[in-house]
């Protein structure tokens, strides 16, 4: 997707011609041996396994193709049960018999918080569900102490069992009853809800104390400067500071936590305008391709904007789609200022019309659009804390003038 690079212009000799036009006029035998003219040495040993090796069979076969996880299950589909196993005992009952057997291991050792790398559940789901404690919080006018940590070199090992390994080794991380534990493999988030600033702070540092202990008799640390802490609330006043590890946790108006931002008053603007600024960039780079003086057909402009620029701000639009009309404008007219630069549509048609011709829906039908697929897709989980996010209220901020995503979902639904 890179704009090509022009190429390096000939070589002359030192009789001022072109490299490539003398090396042309000479005898083909003669440029390979003045090429390739090995230095003079008396050494013979080099030679004689240079030989070696070029007489060899195979010496120029290609590498084993790498197989995927997909072709090794089908592989172990085909196995026929009832035959003899190899040196190693295991036979094809046994192969097709353990991932079912594992997962249902793992259901019931891995807690009900983690969502990292299990079947079913996904970074919306997990970031839901803060959204869902501190949206609370904001329309009982209490304070949503949290604070986001980050574990040090949890996967730098970089195996293919080294995340499942982590999920087992960290399945018993203590919990508190007066606080929110979301974990997403080392992505953790610790909130506590309170109508007093200092005892939200106490219930969050009682709970870092013991998550503390833990580490270290595990042996395991934690990155004190990439975690943060943020106070949700409406109010002026801020919780007090809590330590991690002998180390105050600085604060913040907002943290990222799963690539989304999350600011004090959850207006999702500061994020919002993060994706704004990530589109505008990889628009000016990729601007030669789908610009006005592209070569591209329609369609190849609408294909490459569909699958690079619109995933970046289609993520996590379930939930930042409770944003106010004006924050929801910022990626509309993004929307509409690159349909314009793409197809060289004149300034005097609606974008309305636009839309209707490209058959491409706005933001406002786009979120509409995703929460209806995301509620059905509550309504089926297989985790109770996200089976619950649908309760009564759930996401939902009348005193804001919000609308939540079972009300979106409902509004689609009847159009």
């Amino acid at each position: 997707m890179k704009r090509p690079k022009q190429q390096a212009t000939p070589i002359k000799t030192q009789m001022g011609t072109w490299l490539a036009l003398t090396v042309r006029k000479l005898p083909r035998s003669r440029i390979i041996y003045k090429s390739f003219e090995p230095p003079p040495s008396n050494d013979h040993s080099v030679d004689n396994e240079i030989d070696k090796y070029l007489s060899s069979p195979n010496q120029l076969c290609l590498p084993l193709k790498h197989v995927t996880l997909y072709e090794l299950s089908r592989e172990i589909r085909k196995l026929k049960e009832g035959k003899c196993p190899g040196y190693d005992l295991v036979d094809a009952t046994l192969l097709k018999q353990l991932p079912k057997r594992m997962r249902e291991h793992l259901t019931e050792i891995i807690p009900t918080h983690q969502f990292g790398f299990r079947e079913g559940h996904g970074t919306i789901e997990q970031v839901h569900r803060l959204v869902d404690v501190i949206g609370r919080a904001l329309e009982n006018k209490l304070y949503c102490c949290a604070a986001f940590l980050d574990i040090s070199q949890a996967f730098d090992k970089g195996s293919v069992l080294g995340p499942v390994l982590y999920l087992i080794y960290t399945a018993d991380l203590p919990a508190h009853a007066s606080t929110t534990t979301a974990t997403y493999a080392d992505d953790t988030a610790i909130l506590s809800t309170h109508e007093n600033q200092d005892s939200a702070s106490d219930s969050l540092q009682q709970h870092l104390n013991l998550i503390e202990k833990w580490l270290r008799q595990w042996r395991i640390k934690a990155n004190t400067d990439k975690s943060v802490q943020v106070t949700f609330t409406l109010k002026r006043k801020t919780c007090p500071p809590v330590k991690f590890c002998n180390v105050e946790i600085p604060q913040a108006d907002d943290a990222k936590y799963l690539g989304m931002h999350l600011d004090r008053r959850l207006t999702w603007r500061k994020h919002i305008w993060t994706k704004r600024k990530q589109l505008d960039c990889k628009l000016r780079g990729m601007y030669w391709l789908i610009g006005r003086k592209s070569q591209l057909s329609d369609a190849s402009k609408m294909t490459i904007y569909k699958t690079i620029l619109k995933p970046v701000w289609t993520y996590g639009i379930q939930l930042w789609g409770t944003a106010s009309h004006s924050n929801i404008e910022i990626l509309e007219r993004f929307q509409s200022k690159t349909m314009r630069a793409m197809f060289n549509i004149p300034p005097h048609i609606s974008n309305k019309y636009i839309n209707l011709d490209l058959n491409l829906r706005t933001v406002k039908e786009e979120i509409e659009n995703y929460s209806k697929n995301y509620q059905t897709r509550l309504d089926q989980h297989i985790n109770q804390l996200v089976t619950e996010l649908q309760g009564e209220g759930s996401l939902r901020y009348s005193r804001l003038k919000r609308n939540s995503i079972s009300d979106l979902a409902i509004r689609f639904a009847e159009k």
